[in-house]
C-alpha cells in the first residue's frame, strides 16, 4: 500500500482555513501570512518558510505528502490531521525566531529539537484528541 495521500482541494481550503484561525488565535496577526498548496521538503506533509526582517511567512501544504508517525490514516486526511498540520506550521512560525539563534552560535539541532518540543506541547494543550 503506497503511503502517499493526495491533497484534495477541499483539504487546502480546510488547511487554510485552520492556519486563518490559528494565526489569530495565537496573536500572529502582525505576520503577512501567504498559503499554498505546492511542493514541500520530500518527507512534509507541509512546510513554513519565514522572512524574520519582512515579519512574512509563507505555508505551503504538499499536493502529494508523505504519511509520517504522527498520522496514522491510510487514503484520506481527517479533518482533525489537517487542522494540526496547520496548527504545527503555525507555531513554527510563532517559535521562527528562536531557529535564527543558531546562527548566533548555538546547536541548530538543539535549538530544532527544542522547537519541535514546544511545538507539540502547544498542540497538544490547543488541540487535545477527544
Amino acid at each position: 500500500m503506497s503511503n502517499l495521500v493526495s491533497t484534495s482541494r477541499s483539504d487546502f481550503m480546510y488547511f487554510e482555513k485552520c492556519v486563518r484561525k490559528w494565526v489569530r488565535k495565537l496573536g500572529l496577526t502582525a505576520w503577512d501570512v501567504t498559503v499554498c498548496l505546492g511542493d514541500t521538503d520530500a518527507d512534509s506533509m507541509a512546510e513554513c518558510l519565514c522572512h524574520l526582517q519582512q515579519n512574512s511567512a509563507t505555508i505551503s501544504l504538499s499536493s502529494v505528502a508523505r504519511r509520517n508517525y504522527e498520522f496514522q490514516t491510510k487514503h484520506k486526511w481527517t479533518k482533525r490531521e489537517i487542522e494540526a498540520t496547520a496548527l504545527h506550521e503555525v507555531l513554527e512560525m510563532k517559535y521562527s525566531r528562536i531557529r535564527s539563534f543558531a546562527s548566533q552560535g548555538i546547536s541548530e539541532t538543539l535549538v530544532d529539537e527544542e522547537i519541535h518540543r514546544l511545538i507539540q506541547l502547544d498542540i497538544n494543550h490547543l488541540l487535545p484528541l477527544k
